[in-house]
């Protein structure tokens, strides 16, 4: 089993949607949205407005307010909280798809939703997205309940040795500690589980 591949499956079970729009043509390359060097504004702000209109499809808010109209998230007596621009505040049409938050209840860092199983994760960093009336820093997906790694057929993993290393490579990835080092032109790249 090999380590660089185990943390690369691994670490796919979760994805940007800000990178995964920004940096395909999910997002048309016109009127000034073009994909550059440099970060385009413009195609940032069409970025959000998906991601808005992905949220409140998957997680809409009471009253048919929307993600878009956010200017805070946060958690009173378990439940998720938005204030609006308006100051209204509004929890979730849905209530039972709140599962959880990191941080300070009323400045969390991230707030976690389930929606048909697969969680989405609303991350908040106000100074690292100032762009964003909410502080939302991402928005990330929860592609697949499970991560399949074989230790047999792929891998062959026949005498004592392979299966010593597979075990402790396991043993790394249950425990969070697993990293794999490869070069990568003139530098080393070092590979561990997303947090």
């Amino acid at each position: 089993m090999n380590a660089r591949f185990t943390l690369n499956a691994a670490n796919a079970r979760w994805g940007s949607l800000y990178d995964a729009l920004y940096g395909t043509d999910a997002i048309p390359e016109n009127d000034g949205c073009e994909k550059t060097d440099k970060y385009n504004k413009k195609r940032g702000d069409k970025v959000i407005a998906y991601t808005r209109k992905f949220l409140d499809q998957n997680i809409p808010l009471a009253n048919g307010s929307s993600h878009a109209n956010a200017k805070k998230y946060s958690v009173a007596t378990g439940e998720l909280k938005v204030t609006l621009q308006d100051d209204t505040v509004v929890g979730l049409q849905s209530p039972n798809q709140f599962v959880g938050y990191q941080g300070d209840a009323d400045t969390p860092k991230s707030v976690l939703f389930v929606h048909h199983g697969l969680h989405i994760e609303i991350q908040i960093d106000r100074p690292h997205s100032r762009n964003d009336a909410a502080g939302i820093k991402d928005v990330l997906l929860e592609a697949a309940l499970t991560t399949i790694v074989d230790c047999e057929d792929s891998v062959a993993a026949v005498d004592a040795d392979d299966k010593v290393e597979l075990y402790r490579n396991w043993l790394g990835l249950m425990k969070g500690t697993l990293k794999a080092e490869f070069p990568k032109g003139k530098i080393t790249i070092t590979r561990k589980l997303n947090e």
